[in-house]
Formats: structure tokens, sequence, C-alpha cells
């Protein structure tokens, strides 16, 4: 918080409403509702429409069940070595050829159909379009939507910390990619950093 500025400046007052951190846990069952949407909208409005489309589910075959190739799957490896294939056929008394065949299509069991990835996509289009719509429909008449230097009319404006704050923030993902080996990552942060500042400017 702003050094010229105290919890009691942001109790409501002459007409003036502030927000409340309180008032976030709304946001909790909000989740959930969406969730429930999600799950109907993807089983019963895309799903309808991508067989519309002739998008089909894909039939997979499933591997014959065996613990001991499954328990490899899951804690070891999802692609083993020719060696570590050869070692789990003497173990499970069958042929390389079978062992192959099995994590071939164990592993195919775990790549999302085609219908999966459209119901995905169905939800995330509706949900950013809606919310898009229904931002827009919020906005359009506020004074902030089209002059972005009305977001600070009577807001205290003390930005030294923030400042501070903000370039320790980059220094230490900066260093933290760099440390990690992550310079890609580190390049693409640096990037936004600068694009981003000289708008401020």
């Amino acid at each position: 918080m702003p050094i010229n500025c105290t919890w009691a400046d942001f109790v409501d007052r002459d007409g003036l409403v502030f927000p409340k951190p309180h008032q976030l846990y709304v946001t909790i069952p909000y989740a959930f509702v969406l969730l429930i949407i999600r799950f109907f909208s993807e089983r019963y409005v895309a799903k309808p429409l991508a067989k519309a489309l002739g998008i089909k589910n894909a039939k997979r075959v499933k591997p014959q069940p065996n613990p001991v190739l499954e328990s490899y799957f899951r804690e070891c490896s999802r692609q083993p070595s020719q060696s570590e294939i050869k070692g789990l056929a003497k173990k499970c008394n069958c042929t390389v050829h079978l062992v192959e065949k099995w994590f071939r299509r164990r592993r195919n069991l775990e790549i999302p159909t085609v219908l999966q990835k459209f119901q995905e996509a169905f939800w995330r289009f509706s949900f950013y379009l809606t919310s898009s719509i229904v931002g827009f429909i919020f906005l359009y008449d506020k004074p902030w939507f089209y002059d972005i230097w009305q977001t600070w009319v009577g807001y205290p404006f003390q930005d030294f910390m923030a400042h501070v704050v903000h370039h320790l923030a980059a220094i230490g993902l900066m260093s933290g990619s760099w440390c990690g080996n992550y310079v890609r990552l580190g390049t693409l942060v640096m990037f936004v950093h600068d694009t981003a500042d000289f708008w401020l400017e």
C-alpha cells in the first residue's frame, strides 16, 4: 500500500464504494458453477455439434491388462529402452514384440482424441467469447474504457516502492531463468518486460 494511504481511506463514504478483500470469496462458488457448465456444455453441446460436423470418436485399442507392464508404465517409463523391453518380456513370459505393442497401445490411450480436443476447444472458445461480450457490455459506457488515463483519476499516486518491487521481480525472473538454464524463456521475459516499459514512459 502506498505510504500516503491507510485502510481507512478505503471505507465506503460520500457515495463512493470501495472493493473489499472478503468479496473475493464469491469467486469460489462461481468456479464450481463454471465447472458444472463446462461439463454439460462439453457433453451436451460440443459432442452433438462435433457429431454433426463429422468428427468421430476414434476407437482406441486397449492393451491386454498386465499389472507388471502397467506398473512399469506408470512408475518408470512410458518409452522403455530395448534392453528394458527384453527384461519386461522375460518377466511377463511373452515376446518382445508383444511388449512393444502393449506400450504403443498404452501410450496411445494417453493421447486425447480429436473429439476430446474439439470439446476442450469448444469450451475455451465459448468461455472467452462470452467473457469478452459480457466485459464489453459492462465497460462500453465507462470513461476509462476509451481513455486509459481515467483509471488514475482520484487514485493516490505514489509509485516509488512499486517501481522497486517491479525491478526486483524482473531481476529475479531474469536471474532465475539464467540459473535454471531457461535461457529461451528468459529472453521472452526480457522482451515482454522491455516492450511493456516503453509504453509507460
